[in-house]
């Protein structure tokens, strides 16, 4: 068994090790009543956070470094 933390109330439990793992390293809640609780508070916070902020600046300069390699090789070519 892990120690996992619960997130809403604080409260420390025990949780099998099969679903620690596919918790991904976020900590599970204790009871039912923690867990929707944890999904009330999901569903009122801001669409748009921060996340979505850093994957739409992780998806342009990927897009940006792309093409600027893709011009970089369609000069090489055409200077052949």
């Amino acid at each position: 068994m892990v120690t996992h933390t619960c997130p809403i109330c604080s409260r420390t439990h025990e949780v099998r090790e099969v679903r620690a793992a596919l918790a991904y390293g976020r900590q599970l809640t204790c009871s039912p009543d923690c867990e929707s609780e944890r999904r009330k508070r999901m569903r009122q916070r801001p669409a748009g956070g921060h996340a979505a902020s850093t994957l739409h600046t992780w998806v342009v300069a990927t897009a940006a470094a792309d093409l600027v390699r893709v011009a970089g090789l369609m000069h090489a070519a055409r200077r052949r």
